[in-house]
C-alpha cells in the first residue's frame, strides 16, 4: 500500500526500536485477519472456524510509515485463540506468556479482539480476567480493545451498539481505560486503512507514555510472578493464623463454659446443702416444740 499521506510499508531492519503488539482473543473473533492488517500482508492464515488454526504464537513484522510520521518498526505477535474446546484456558496462557520470551523490547500494546458482529458475553468478559490472573492485574494498564467486523456493523450503529451495551462490555472497557477501537479488515480503502491504524497506533503511543515508556516485558512478568507468590503465602500464612486463632477461641470458649459449668455445679451443691440444713434445723425446731 502506498500514497502520499497514506500508508506506506518497507523491508524491516534489524536494528530497528521496535513496536510489539500481541493479539489475544478467542476462536472466530477476526483475531488474525487484524493481525494482517496491521501489518499489511496475510503472514497468518485466516479463516473462520470453530476451532483454532495453531496452537503456538507466530510472529510477523513489518516497517510502518503512517503519513508524515516517521518510519515505525512494527512487530506483530498472534496467539492462539482462547476458549478453544481443545487447549484449556490455562494451557493458552501458558503459550501466551511465551510470546514475552519473543518480544525482544517487551510487549508495548496487548490488543484484546472481539467480534462486533456478535453478542458480548460473559464469557468474552472472563477471557478478560483469565488474562488477568495469568499475567497479573498490571496487564490491563497494557491492553486495548479491538471489535472487528467493523464492515458489517459500521461506526454509526458501533457507536449506538457500544452505548447500550451491558454491564460486561461496560465494565471491560472502563478497566481497559476506555480504550476501545472498531476494525475493518476488508476494507480496500487506503483512507479507511490509514484512519484505523492511526487511530490504533494513537492509542498504542498514548499507552506506551502513560505507562512511562515502558513495555510489559518478561522482568515484569517474572516480577508480577514472584509478588503473586508471596502475596499467596502471605495470605495462606494469614489464612493459618485465622485458623489458629478460631481454633484458640472455641477452645477457651470450651473452657469458660466448662468453668461456668463447674461454678453452676458447686453453686448447686451449696444451695443444696444449705436447703438440708435448714431442714433440718426446721425437724429440729418441730420436734421440740411438739
Amino acid at each position: 500500500m502506498g500514497g502520499g499521506g497514506g500508508v506506506l510499508r518497507y523491508p524491516c531492519p534489524i536494528t530497528s526500536d521496535v513496536t510489539t503488539l500481541v493479539l489475544v482473543g478467542k476462536v472466530g473473533s477476526g483475531k488474525r485477519a487484524t493481525a494482517n492488517s496491521i501489518l499489511g500482508f496475510n503472514a497468518f492464515a485466516s479463516e473462520y472456524s470453530y476451532t483454532s488454526v495453531t496452537a503456538t504464537c507466530q510472529i510477523g513484522s513489518t516497517m510502518l510509515s503512517l503519513g508524515n510520521a516517521a518510519p515505525r518498526t512494527v512487530q506483530v505477535i498472534d496467539t492462539p485463540g482462547l476458549c478453544n474446546m481443545n487447549v484449556t484456558t490455562e494451557d493458552a496462557c501458558k503459550e501466551i506468556a511465551k510470546c514475552v520470551d519473543m518480544s525482544r523490547d517487551g510487549i508495548h500494546a496487548m490488543l484484546m479482539v472481539f467480534s462486533a458482529a456478535s453478542r458480548f458475553t460473559h464469557e468474552d468478559a472472563g477471557t478478560i480476567q483469565s488474562i488477568k490472573m495469568f499475567f497479573g492485574e498490571r496487564i490491563v494498564d497494557h491492553m486495548i480493545l479491538v471489535f472487528t467486523y467493523g464492515d458489517q456493523v459500521g461506526e454509526r450503529v458501533w457507536s449506538r451498539i457500544l452505548n447500550l451495551y451491558a454491564i460486561f462490555p461496560q465494565e471491560t472497557i472502563r478497566v481497559c481505560g476506555g480504550r476501545v477501537l472498531l476494525f475493518d479488515n476488508k476494507s480496500s480503502d487506503e483512507m479507511q486503512q490509514h484512519k484505523q491504524l492511526s487511530e490504533l497506533f494513537d492509542a498504542v503511543d498514548s499507552l506506551t507514555t502513560r505507562n512511562g515508556g515502558k513495555p510489559f516485558s518478561n522482568q515484569m512478568f517474572a516480577q508480577i510472578q514472584v509478588e503473586e507468590k508471596i502475596n499467596s503465602t502471605i495470605e495462606s500464612l494469614r489464612e493459618q493464623l485465622r485458623e489458629e486463632q478460631k481454633a484458640r477461641q472455641e477452645a477457651e470458649e470450651k473452657v469458660t463454659a466448662a468453668m461456668l459449668r463447674s461454678e453452676e455445679t458447686q453453686k448447686l451443691r451449696e444451695d443444696l446443702e444449705k436447703a438440708r440444713e435448714e431442714n433440718e434445723n426446721a425437724r429440729q425446731f418441730y420436734e421440740k416444740f411438739k
